[in-house]
């Protein structure tokens, strides 16, 4: 028999898969020779040329979701 505990984490379970079932899928950025912010050119595989412009970069991101784009 299923106590109080055991049926909180069952919830909390469900909760969590359903929450996972319906996030958006994560972007990632194609490495194409040119760092993604300021377009300076990078070798490899790298997207950004400094972890400067990826701050930049990440942080406009995350002000474009918070204003609905």
């Amino acid at each position: 028999m299923a106590d109080v505990a055991d049926l909180a984490a069952e919830r909390c379970e469900t909760i969590l898969q359903a929450g996972l079932a319906h996030r958006k899928p994560t972007v990632r950025l194609p490495a194409c020779g040119e760092c993604h912010y300021c377009g300076d050119d990078v070798t490899g595989e790298r997207i950004f040329c400094d972890s400067v412009c990826a701050r930049k970069w990440n942080h406009e991101q995350e002000r474009l979701r918070r204003n609905g784009r």
